[in-house]
């Protein structure tokens, strides 16, 4: 297929007053290394539900990059072994808050109003594959991404063209 794409839904939780109801739609074409995460949220939170995006560090260092501007947050974690390397990355097409780096994760904050679809975009990449090889070709491969949401293509017929 040229798309996959799946449905998850969570138990509501509660903390505090707030409710929350999560339901995520998750899909990737085919020959992308990112997947489409919308994420359907209901709450009776009176303004924006304030959450993060995140990727899990290894102990040891890696890359960690945060482009707020591009809205791209990255990673190359350290070499692993003869296991290869993993790069990990999230893709915002609108504005998303504040990235950082805390403990052993790095996030992306963002408000999520109760019944208004909040997407991002989150993948990965493997060295080992041949493609993406480094920290410096990942980072690459997601600003080409994030300029292709943000300048997507346009279509358009012209009449009296054959």
């Amino acid at each position: 297929p040229l798309r996959s794409t799946f449905r998850v839904t969570y138990p509501a939780y509660t903390f505090g007053n707030t409710t929350v109801n999560t339901t995520k739609i998750i899909s990737l074409d085919a020959g992308s290394q990112l997947s489409r995460v919308a994420v359907q949220v209901s709450h009776n939170h009176p303004a924006p539900l304030p959450m993060v995006v995140g990727i899990n560090l290894r102990p040891e260092p890696g890359t960690v990059r945060f482009e707020p501007d591009k809205g791209i947050m990255s990673y190359w974690e350290p070499p692993h072994g003869a296991d290869g390397t993993l790069g990990i990355g999230t893709v915002f097409p609108a504005v998303a808050g504040p990235m950082r780096q805390q403990r052993n994760h790095a996030l992306t904050g963002v408000a999520v109003p109760s019944g208004q679809p909040f997407v991002y975009y989150v993948g990965a990449a493997w060295d080992k594959a041949g493609q993406i090889t480094s920290a410096d070709t990942w980072s690459a491969y997601l600003t080409q991404f994030a300029a292709r949401l943000r300048q997507p293509l346009v279509v358009t017929a012209t009449a009296g063209r054959r």
